[in-house]
């Protein structure tokens, strides 16, 4: 990858990133709606659905955290893109002072040139660092993400063994509610992964 172009990699990375981010938010507002509507469902049930009860709750949480989890990467990728736009045009300009330096070898005025040459250089090196810094940040936020979803599978096969165990005549409802759990979280871990990806692959290209 040319010098010229990488922070505008970058920049594309970040609004892909943000893009999933929309994916995984509606995931989690899902999760969230079936939560409640379990809810409503264990009031309605009385004492017999009780040991349902831990099941919403999870849910409930879960979502909770998810959808705060991912306003912090958003606020994380929008610094990737403000930072790649700075980088991108600083870059455009240390491009320019290298080719009137290696062009204009022989004219007087190169002297001029060096000192706001080298501060460029300076500056594209800081912002190379500061996207360093928040690519780190987003991919641990992601992992942090992931990783609350890792249990998923185990919660639900436990939920489902609740569910079998206390009939209260809703059982088809939580078992539906939890296929959608399950689907909602399999998208979200789906979108994760390849937010990850795209970032590593930046990452690598950028840094190598």
């Amino acid at each position: 990858m040319s010098k010229s172009n990488k922070s505008d990699q970058f920049f594309v990375t970040a609004v892909t990133v943000a893009a999933n981010l929309k994916l995984i938010i509606r995931e989690a507002k899902n999760i969230s709606l079936g939560s409640m509507n379990a809810k409503s469902i264990v009031a309605r049930s009385g004492n017999n659905a009780r040991a349902i009860q831990p099941i919403t709750d999870y849910m409930e949480m879960l979502a909770s955290k998810i959808i705060s989890q991912v306003n912090e990467v958003s606020q994380q990728s929008l610094g990737v893109t403000q930072i790649s736009l700075a980088g991108f045009a600083e870059e455009r300009a240390r491009n320019q002072f290298d080719w009137a330096i290696q062009n204009g070898q022989e004219m007087t005025y190169i002297s001029h040139i060096q000192p706001f040459a080298t501060d460029s250089k300076n500056q594209v090196k800081d912002i190379h660092q500061t996207i360093r810094h928040h690519i780190k940040e987003l991919q641990m936020t992601l992992d942090e993400i992931d990783n609350n979803l890792v249990a998923t599978n185990v919660a639900t096969s436990k939920f489902r063994l609740e569910v079998g165990i206390n009939d209260t005549g809703y059982s088809e409802h939580f078992l539906a509610l939890l296929e959608n759990f399950e689907i909602a979280a399999h998208k979200i871990r789906s979108t994760i992964a390849e937010s990850k990806k795209a970032l590593n692959e930046s990452a690598r290209k950028y840094f190598k």
